[in-house]
C-alpha cells in the first residue's frame, strides 16, 4: 500500500519527540547537537507537513498543544518500530551477540530481575547473561559508557541521558516508614507528619542509591532535610538494623513486605508526605539486540 502524502522525515520526528520529552526546544537542540533555530525550523516544517499545530511558542518557551501530546505518543511508537527494524536487520545479517549484560539497582534486582532472566533464558537457551547489582547512579554510568546493554533504575528524577539512550518507566514503587515492634512509633495512633519525619534519625542507604535519592528529594521539596542515624549499603542490612531497633527506616514496600507480614517490622502511616518513585529501564540504542528487545518488551507487558 503506497504511503500517504506528504511523507515526514524521521529526523524531524526524532527532534519533536525529544522536544516533547525534554520540555524545550533548547534542550532538544543541545541533545542533538544542533542550533535552536535549526530545531525550531524543523518542528515548523513538521507542523506544516502534518497540518497541525504541535507547539505553543511564547517568550517563556514552548509547550505542547493538546494535539502535540497525541502526536508525541505516535512519534514514540514510530521511533520504537524503527529501532525494531534495525534490530531485525542485524539479526538477519547474523550480527547478533550471544550475550546480554544487565545492570540493576538493588531493589529491582532482588524483586524483578530473576524472573525476567528466567524468561529470557527460556526464549534464548544458549544466551549468556551477566548481571551487575549496583546503585542507580552506577547503572546510569554503566549504560552511558556502554559497559552494559540494559539497566534498571529507581530514581525519582529522570536520569540525564544522551540521545543514544532509550528510557521507559515500567512501574512505580512506594517507600514506607517502618520501625521495630518495640518502638513507641509502632503503637502510635496518629500518622507521622513531614516535620516529625525530618526530625527522626533514620538508617538509610548510601549516596547514589535510588532509595536515598527519593527520600532526600521528597523531603527537600518540603524544605526539609534528612537526619542520618546510620548509612548502609544494602536493603537487607537496613531491614535487619530496623528490626533490631537501631532506628526507623524508609524502604520500598517490596523490601519490607516479608518483615511486616511476620511482625518483625511495623508500618507507620505518614500524612502530608508520600515517597513514590518510578522504576525505569534504560538501554543503549547503538547496542540494542534481539535479546535486549525481548527483555524490554517482556518487562513492559508483564510487570
Amino acid at each position: 500500500m503506497p504511503l500517504a502524502e506528504p511523507i515526514v522525515d524521521l529526523r524531524s520526528i526524532d527532534l519533536f519527540a525529544s522536544v516533547a520529552k525534554l520540555g524545550s526546544i533548547q534542550k532538544a537542540a543541545k541533545l542533538h547537537q544542533m542550533t535552536q533555530p535549526a530545531v525550531s525550523m524543523r518542528i515548523s516544517s513538521l507542523e506544516s507537513v502534518l497540518g497541525v499545530k504541535l507547539l505553543d511558542r511564547s517568550s517563556r518557551g514552548s509547550t505542547l498543544t493538546q494535539t502535540g501530546s497525541v502526536v508525541a505518543r505516535w512519534c514514540d511508537r514510530i521511533l520504537f518500530e524503527v529501532d525494531d527494524l534495525m534490530i531485525g536487520c542485524k539479526t538477519l545479517a547474523g550480527s547478533q551477540k550471544s550475550e546480554i549484560k544487565i545492570a540493576s539497582s538493588l531493589t529491582i534486582a532482588e524483586h524483578y530481575v530473576p524472573g525476567w532472566i528466567a524468561s529470557l533464558k527460556a526464549r534464548f537457551d544458549k544466551l549468556s547473561v551477566s548481571l551487575k547489582v549496583v546503585n542507580s547512579e552506577n547503572v546510569v554510568e554503566l549504560i552511558s559508557s556502554r559497559a552494559v546493554d540494559v539497566g534498571f533504575i529507581e530514581t525519582s528524577k529522570a536520569p540525564s541521558l544522551g540521545k543514544a539512550t532509550g528510557c521507559k518507566t515500567f512501574s512505580r514503587d512506594k517507600l514506607e516508614l517502618v520501625v521495630a515492634p518495640s518502638s513507641p512509633l509502632a503503637r502510635r495512633k496518629r500518622p507521622v507528619v513531614p516535620n516529625e519525619l525530618a526530625s527522626m534519625a533514620l538508617v538509610v542507604r548510601e549516596f547514589g542509591s535510588g532509595t536515598r535519592e527519593v527520600l532526600e528529594s521528597t523531603l527537600a521539596s518540603q524544605g526539609l532535610s534528612l537526619v542520618v542515624a546510620a548509612e548502609m549499603g544494602s536493603n537487607t542490612s537496613i531491614v535487619q538494623a530496623a528490626e533490631a531497633g537501631l532506628a526507623p527506616a524508609v524502604l520500598s514496600e517490596m523490601v519490607v513486605a516479608d518483615s511486616t507480614s511476620h511482625g518483625r517490622l511495623v508500618r507507620v502511616p505518614l500524612d502530608g508526605i508520600e515517597f513514590i518513585r518510578p522504576l525505569r529501564v534504560i538501554w543503549n540504542k547503538a547496542t540494542m539486540t534481539e535479546h535486549t528487545r525481548f527483555l524490554i518488551g517482556l518487562m513492559l507487558t508483564n510487570v
